[in-house]
């Protein structure tokens, strides 16, 4: 092949084999730096070859030819482009539009915005108002004046859609401005979402948040007032138990003199009268005592000291402060102790005082059999918190306590023998939890019908060097 002229690559060799003599003029078709092919042109043999002009014509017919295929190109991968977007927008949750910003009207709608608004695609198509129309007359003006249009630019925005059948949902919307190679808008890309069931937690995460809020004052302001009535009631009865202390004091001071025959001699069927008002005014002096010692509990006015304390020569002095009432009554009042036990920091007096009560009680409510004072060092149930505690339990066998009236065993003024048989003013067990509780212990019970009642005085273990007991070997004393 001779006098050919060719544009960018070679001849292709089949020309060759074709026309070996022909003139020949290939132009290379390219799309963005890639051959796709050739624009050839071929003249008959012994024919002259293509002239500067011929070659230009071709050079503007390849150009021509390598646009078309590149548009032909970027159209089928639009086409794919497309595609792929359809097949994920119309398979999502979320309602996926595009709009035109000269017109306002919708390009594209996904099928979400059916299950969203409860409307038909096709209704946004035909009027553009359908997507403004839906949302809730409460939000409308805010949405509108946030949402320049389905043609306007950028925004995220939440409210309420009510569909056709009266359901309200919630949606978020945000819209993204689609520019042209020159920046200037001319589209509108949208997103919507339902999110009812976030805005719903988040309501209920509220109304919770201010029930809690409430029920917090209300708990603040009762406590407030607890306390203020707490402290009226020690005000009053500290006033009133000094009123009346003193007349009654000064009372049984004359009733002493008249005993003592220093004011007159008395019969002695007098001096027995006045022997039984001077009890009636010791009792009710006690009580005074009693009440006062309450009002200072409850007012956490309770003197603790830290001292070493042998808790078995508390439990023994205990007891044996109680000894002439038992063997008064025919009872058999025990004491089990451990053969041995390290001093622990408490309060001596304080423990003895709540031992005092714990064995009265039992004394004064058994008629017959025996009442134990046991000392023993317990971890574990029933201890009232982890770690080892210091039990001095009071047992009795007395007549029990019925089981739904022992949650009212530490409440002031509850006595549970019938009105004939009052034992005491119904204070000394209060007192006693208020005083456990200053010491850093607890007070428990057990009880069973016809079987008696454990009450346990529980103390922390803390021993003079500050380090854990270990368990003591139970012996009787």
């Amino acid at each position: 092949m001779t006098e050919i002229e060719t544009i960018g690559d070679s001849m292709a060799p089949y020309l060759q084999e074709a026309c070996s003599d022909c003139p020949a003029l290939v132009v290379p078709l390219t799309s963005y730096g890639k051959v796709l092919g050739s624009l050839v042109l071929l003249r008959g043999p012994r024919e002259p070859p293509f002239s500067p002009e011929e070659v230009d014509h071709a050079r503007i017919l390849g150009d021509l030819g390598s646009s078309a295929i590149g548009r032909i190109a970027l159209l089928e991968v639009l086409a794919e482009s497309d595609a792929r977007f359809r097949q994920i927008a119309e398979n999502i949750r979320e309602f996926i539009w595009l709009s035109d910003l000269a017109t306002g009207r919708a390009l594209y709608v996904s099928p979400a915005f059916e299950g969203i608004w409860g409307r038909s695609r096709q209704s946004l198509y035909d009027d553009p108002r359908t997507f403004y129309d839906a949302i809730h007359p409460d939000d409308r003006a805010r949405v509108e004046a946030e949402m320049p249009g389905l043609g306007g630019g950028a925004f995220d925005v939440e409210f309420r859609v009510v569909r056709p059948d009266g359901k309200v949902r919630w949606v978020r919307a945000r819209g993204f401005p689609v520019r042209q190679a020159n920046g200037k808008v001319f589209r509108v890309a949208g997103v919507a979402e339902d999110i009812t069931e976030r805005r719903e937690a988040e309501f209920e995460r509220e109304r919770l948040l201010r029930r809690e809020q409430s029920a917090r004052a209300e708990a603040e302001r009762r406590e407030e007032e607890l306390e203020r009535v707490t402290e009226s009631r020690a005000r009053l009865i500290r006033g009133f138990t000094h009123d009346v202390k003193n007349p009654l004091g000064a009372a049984d001071g004359y009733l002493q003199l008249l005993e003592e025959g220093i004011v007159d001699q008395l019969t002695g069927k007098q001096r027995d009268s006045v022997a039984k008002a001077r009890r009636s005014i010791g009792s009710a002096l006690r009580l005074i005592e009693d009440l006062l010692e309450l009002a200072r509990a409850e007012a956490g006015e309770v003197t603790i000291s830290d001292e070493a304390t042998d808790i078995r020569e508390v439990a023994r002095a205990a007891a044996d402060a109680h000894r002439a009432t038992a063997e008064a009554k025919g009872l058999d009042l025990k004491i089990d102790l451990p053969a041995s036990l390290p001093p622990i920091r408490s309060d001596p007096i304080r423990i003895r005082q709540v031992l005092g009560n714990l064995l009265s009680n039992a004394l004064k409510y058994t008629d017959a059999g025996q009442v134990t004072v046991r000392v023993d060092l317990r971890d574990g149930p029933p201890a009232p918190g982890p770690g080892r505690w210091l039990a001095v339990a009071v047992a009795d066998t007395g007549p029990g306590i019925p089981e739904d009236q022992q949650r009212f065993l530490f409440q002031e003024f509850r006595r549970f023998r019938s009105a004939d048989d009052q034992k005491g003013a119904g204070i000394g067990l209060p007192i006693s939890r208020h005083i456990a509780h200053a010491l850093g212990g607890e007070i428990t019970v057990e009880s069973e019908i016809g079987k008696g009642s454990i009450f346990t005085l529980w103390l922390p273990l803390r021993t003079s060097h500050g380090t854990q007991a270990p368990g003591p070997k139970q012996a009787a004393a």
